[in-house]
């Protein structure tokens, strides 16, 4: 499993985005994206892309280009379900804020209160897992998990197992070091609280209300049946993506979705639905904050897309690739699916994202 942080993506200036006139209008901004579309993924019988742009509730494009299934020669859908990897973290970062918000937890109780044996669980909070400052090792860095373990169904507790002996990097508090480990913990955390699994609970607390029928699991059969098939490229070739079971992605990368759902979410997320207002704004605040505005939160990537914040997250699992962003003041969400663990034709979807974000930007004037 290989994870994008949304925080490392450099942000580009509108004319670095913007090649030509400004699209004027929706009309405009629909011709600019579908040409960005086929310019980015230039191959229509290869693994490709859906794309979705939206300023609120309205849909000012959604297309797809590529294949959904290379070998079937079938062509991807707007509609199809994507693995959306470590996009995974704002779900279940949002569960977490939603227990603490409940009362069940709270984000500076230790790992201890909830995972007894875990080694030096007294001294790492939950907000420290939420906003990857815990020191603990990343479990996908670990060679004896990614060549052997990943390709097994495992439990929660086998998943913590492969990283819990491992010493801390650094001493928790201390610094920022992503780590999926943190999020398998989180997970972990949830089942110890609710007694049902991370998923169950993010699914009916948060999916369900929100109507995201296409947002789940994706070891659970009914949302595996429903995923595109993911590739991956190397030296210019493209092939299967090495198979994983999405056990071992677990809370940090376990989900999958597709572009309505994920606009869905964007807009109860964003528009106070989901969240208290306290609750939401230690999602969306960086953790250096107030010195800087940018950075890292609780499961959120905070950065700027022009001269606006803009909130989301990346993702990378096998076979696939994923973007987000939304603009809140706008109200401009932009998502990118991809079923391409490679970047297709050496494509980033975090950059057609912003390029695709400073062209509505400009097209929406003063």
């Amino acid at each position: 499993m290989r994870v994008r942080v949304g925080i490392l993506i450099t942000v580009l200036t509108a004319a670095g985005f913007v090649q030509a006139a400004t699209p004027a209008g929706d009309a405009g901004i629909a011709l600019y994206a579908r040409h960005q579309l086929e310019v980015t993924y230039p191959d229509a019988t290869g693994p490709g892309a859906a794309v979705l742009i939206a300023r609120g509730d309205k849909v000012l494009f959604k297309g797809a280009r590529g294949a959904a299934s290379v070998e079937r020669r079938e062509a991807l859908k707007a509609d199809d379900v994507f693995g959306v990897g470590s996009i995974t973290k704002q779900f279940v970062a949002a569960g977490v804020l939603k227990l603490a918000e409940e009362h069940k937890l709270s984000l500076d109780d230790p790992i201890s209160v909830f995972i007894k044996d875990y080694p030096s669980g007294e001294k790492i909070t939950l907000r420290q897992l939420l906003n990857h400052t815990s020191g603990i090792k990343n479990y996908t860095d670990i060679k004896s998990v990614v060549e052997g373990s990943i390709r097994k169904e495992a439990s929660t507790k086998e998943v913590v197992d492969s990283f819990k002996r491992e010493p801390l990097n650094f001493r928790p508090g201390s610094s920022f070091e992503y780590s999926n480990s943190g999020y398998v913990l989180l997970g972990a955390v949830i089942e110890s609280v609710t007694k049902e699994p991370w998923y169950v609970y993010v699914e009916n607390t948060l999916f369900r209300p929100s109507g995201m029928s296409h947002t789940g699991y994706a070891e659970s059969p009914k949302e595996a049946s429903q995923i595109v098939s993911g590739y991956t490229t190397e030296k210019g070739k493209v092939m299967p993506a090495t198979y994983m079971s999405m056990s071992w992605a677990h809370a940090a990368a376990g989900m999958a979705s597709s572009l309505d759902d994920l606009l869905r979410w964007n807009l109860m997320l964003h528009n106070g639905h989901l969240l208290s207002p306290r609750y939401y704004n230690l999602m969306i605040t960086p953790l250096n904050a107030p010195k800087e505005d940018t950075g890292y939160g609780l499961g959120m990537s905070v950065e700027r897309i022009g001269a606006l914040s803009a909130y989301g997250h990346s993702g990378v699992v096998n076979g696939f690739e994923a973007c987000m962003f939304h603009i809140p003041g706008p109200e401009i969400t932009v998502e990118v699916l991809e079923n391409n663990d490679g970047g297709a034709a050496g494509s980033d979807p975090c950059l057609l994202v912003k390029r695709l974000a400073i062209a509505v930007i400009a097209s929406s004037g003063p």
